[in-house]
């Protein structure tokens, strides 16, 4: 079992998947323009309507429960961009023993 994770992983951690994961950090850090890893939360949702960015639609509670919301500031909500990305719904479902997640 040990040795068919390492084949999976292996064969994820190259292709489609990872090609995802690093596109949603693209976008992600491209939202951040103060290089704070955050991003505002009324950009992460902008970026889903106007720009077509499906996967931005979480909604609030459900980002806090992940971990991915900075809500310190609560007039200013940001997305926290690692804690995003490494949520395991950014996971692919290989097996019910398995899932490929983005790599760090």
């Amino acid at each position: 079992v040990a040795r068919m994770a390492e084949i999976v992983s292996a064969r994820f951690a190259s292709g489609p998947l990872q090609q995802n994961c690093e596109d949603i950090t693209a976008r992600l850090v491209k939202m951040d323009v103060h290089g704070t890893g955050r991003v505002r939360l009324r950009d992460f949702y902008k970026s889903n309507l106007n720009d077509g960015n499906w996967q931005f639609m979480e909604r609030v509670d459900y980002l806090r429960h992940l971990g991915a919301l900075d809500d310190s500031n609560p007039g200013d909500p940001r997305v926290i961009i690692p804690n995003y990305i490494y949520m395991h719904a950014n996971c692919l479902n290989v097996s019910s023993f398995y899932d490929a997640c983005c790599i760090d």
